[in-house]
């Protein structure tokens, strides 16, 4: 992952001094469009913002909030977001409140901030990260860290008259820092080989190229794209022949990846090295080339570092080979310089055992060496750069980068990846979230995934089948405790619970039991068993209760006045995780969701509504569409934004803390039926049916998501059109 630290006022948006209310916000001449190519290019933006108008009494901590939000909304106006805001309130002489007037650790230019985003984010090493400032506190804070640095001209660039600073480059603006600096040095490409056939796995392999062969979950050449944006790769361009249409249908362009994917497919087949000199139109300086049939662990930094330290052409990642007779081989001297290529055709006596393992790094000037279309890469090219006298070196390391084109060398894959993975326990599994989850998860990272499961909502059938399922009952301690003692999860996503609200009160002892026993069981298994997983709890936007128009959106720190066992119950959940926190130390994290629905949910308005209107248009319902109380507001997020909220709050939320997850905009019920019934074709009978009226119902429910958004970068990507269309189409499939 790639991170860049940004200055707000006068790098962002115009410096005016003290900006101390959301209307003086006004963003610089492309700054927007600079945000959104870090956000495209896969950096994690972070703003971190010295704000004295706090201490000096000019603004609220409150106002500094919304400024950010405000920020965050214009940007997202341009397709651009900032993932973290850190700011300091503080001043050491000038203040009008005592607490934020004091000496801190936190005011650039001591590097607080940018220390506390490194702990947040697990940022290993900052000197990859570079801080863009308009001040010379801001380029000191960044040498502090050991981050690089760019200074702007905006705002004070020209004017700061400090000295004791030094940055690494000079740039115009932010735009041009962007695209001079930033951008233009750690652009990197990879070209994958993914054309293989893998005959030797006809098992599996029979309909796919070779690197789609599924390694626990998920295709070889998908661990390699996420092997790729950990090392900072910036474009991937595939290499593919044998069923190409199965890497181009699964990748697509990338963007679901997060990665910007090509796609070049040999006319007909060209050798090992033919298709790279065909995909030549892709490539415009050095590049890396990696066998798309390995799982690669290969730390990318140290291997380019290599690569420029010796001045080379051309860098291989070489392994001893236990059958070097058979394999071509190079021979090296005592720093590393190929001075012998042996084929596997010729005489091995004193060659040695170094063999190519896969992975090089290559300079343009080898591409001209090439004067073939059909070839093989080594017995081709490698006499040829050794003829011209390129630099040709050999890198070695301990770092796992095996083949997995046998069935003894999958498997040797498989349980590597399976001693690296998380272990992610999600209870619960098999309601509307989970169904979406378990699946993203699976997608997302090397995971080992255990989902458990009781009186499911959803067809368990359609959860991935190499997804591991266990019933449990959570208010049975000994059952809980036992999953947890055997699986030992590294993070746990408790949405365990009975959740509707009208079932709650037909049958409160059942509700507050699942929802506070089961909680309680396991806090108390993982603290018995002396374990130290973060664990996500779902709560709810219901343990609010009542709340009056002038407090919508409701913030965290509103008062808690459930008004049904449903309610009460979220609340007991919330406030024994606060308390786990607090007592033992447990790594929680308190999601108060609200309205959340999507394909394959059942039992809320959005599922009753368009599944009635799917039935009438099918001819199975008559023409009546039975509805409850259609005055009310609700603002509704789509499961599938939901749940990238619950990851990145696992990845990025205080412990102990409480985050409102919801929509952006509260929507009249009745719109939401006139919707729906549009988007069918339907003209049926609206019946207002008592059983559908709740004792007691909340005339909107809105929840303020600022304190979410500014801790994670969280979004709405999702509209309620589109989440609408979704499920209506999922009805008509499944009725």
């Amino acid at each position: 992952m790639k991170y860049i630290f940004l200055d707000r006022d006068g790098v962002i948006n115009e410096e005016i001094g003290f900006l101390h209310k959301k209307e003086q916000l006004k963003l610089l001449q492309k700054s927007a469009e600079a945000i959104r190519m870090l956000n495209e290019e896969g950096y994690k933006v972070i703003l971190i913002t010295n704000q004295p108008a706090v201490a000096r009494g000019l603004c609220s901590e409150e106002t500094v909030e919304e400024i950010h939000k405000e920020l965050q909304s214009l940007l997202n106006k341009e397709n651009a977001h900032i993932d973290s805001f850190y700011y300091c309130p503080h001043h050491p002489t000038e203040g009008k409140d005592p607490f934020f007037t004091k000496e801190c650790t936190c005011r650039k230019p001591q590097p607080g901030m940018i220390i506390k985003a490194k702990e947040d984010h697990n940022i290993e090493d900052l000197s990859h990260s570079y801080i863009i400032g308009d001040r010379i506190s801001d380029i000191k804070a960044g040498n502090l860290a050991g981050c690089k640095t760019i200074l702007v001209s905006t705002g004070y660039g020209l004017k700061d008259t400090w000295n004791d600073a030094v940055p690494n480059y000079y740039a115009r603006d932010l735009y041009h820092a962007v695209t001079d600096f930033v951008l233009n040095e750690n652009k990197r490409k990879l070209f994958i080989a993914a054309g293989g056939k893998g005959t030797r796995l006809q098992a599996i392999a029979k309909d796919i190229p070779k690197p789609m062969v599924p390694i626990c979950g998920k295709p070889v050449l998908h661990h390699l794209v996420d092997w790729a944006k950990e090392n900072n790769i910036s474009e991937i361009i595939m290499l593919s022949h044998h069923f190409p249409e199965k890497i181009t249908e699964y990748f697509k362009d990338g963007k679901d990846f997060g990665i910007k994917i090509n796609h070049s497919i040999e006319p007909y087949p060209l050798g090992s090295g033919g298709p790279l000199k065909y995909a030549e139109k892709y490539m415009d300086g050095s590049f890396i080339y990696l066998s798309g049939d390995h799982l690669c662990t290969v730390n990318l930094e140290k291997m380019i570092k290599f690569h420029k330290d010796k001045k080379a052409k051309i860098t291989v990642l070489v392994h001893e080979s236990s059958h070097p007779e058979d394999s071509d081989v190079l021979k090296i001297d005592e720093n590393k310089k190929v001075i012998k290529f042996i084929s596997k055709t010729e005489d091995h006596t004193n060659a040695g055992n170094l063999t190519n393992s896969g992975l090089c790094i290559i300079e343009p000037e080898i591409m001209e060496l090439i004067k073939e279309e059909k070839f093989d890469l080594e017995p081709y090219l490698y006499p040829k750069i050794l003829d011209s006298q390129y630099n040709f070196f050999a890198y070695e390391t301990n770092e796992f980068m095996a083949d997995m084109g046998t069935p003894e060398r999958l498997k040797k894959c498989e349980d590597f990846l399976k001693s690296k993975m998380e272990r992610v326990l999600v209870t619960g599994a098999c309601g509307m979230m989970g169904q979406h989850l378990l699946p993203l998860l699976q997608k997302k990272g090397n995971y080992n995934i255990l989902g458990t499961y009781f009186r499911p909502t959803t067809n368990i059938k359609e959860l991935p089948k190499d997804i591991k399922l266990k019933e449990l009952d959570v208010r049975d301690y000994r059952a809980v405790r036992r999953v947890i003692e055997e699986f030992k999860p590294n993070k746990i996503l408790h949405l365990a619970a009975q959740s509707y609200p009208t079932v709650s009160i037909d049958e409160p002892q059942y509700t507050v039991d699942t929802n506070i026993r089961g909680t309680i069981n396991l806090f108390e298994a993982v603290r018995e068993l002396k374990l130290d997983p973060i664990i996500l709890v779902a709560c709810s936007s219901a343990e609010y209760g009542f709340v009056d128009e002038k407090d919508v959106p409701v913030k965290e720190t509103h008062p808690l006045r459930p008004l049904h066992p449903y309610g009460v119950s979220k609340v007991g959940q919330d406030l024994l995780s606060y308390q786990y926190f607090k007592n033992h130390g447990m790594k929680t994290l308190r999601a108060r969701i609200f309205n959340t629905t999507g394909p394959k949910k059942v039992n809320d308005v959005c599922s009753d509504f368009t599944k009635q209107a799917v039935m009438i248009e099918k001819g199975l319902q008559e023409n009546k569409f039975y509805v409850g109380n259609l005055e009310a507001r609700r603002a509704i997020t789509d499961v599938r934004d939901m749940i990238e909220a619950f990851l990145l709050l696992m990845e990025k939320g205080e412990h102990g803390e409480v985050y409102n997850i919801s929509g952006e905009k509260a929507y009249l019920i009745r719109d939401i039926l006139n919707e729906i019934v549009k988007k069918t074709n339907i003209n049926p009978e609206i019946i207002v049916d008592p059983k559908l009226l709740r004792p007691t119902d909340e005339k909107i429910i809105f929840g303020d998501n600022t304190r979410l958004k500014l801790h994670t970068g969280w979004e709405q990507k999702i509209s309620i059109d589109q989440t609408l269309q979704d499920m209506i189409e999922y009805w008509r499939k499944v009725l």
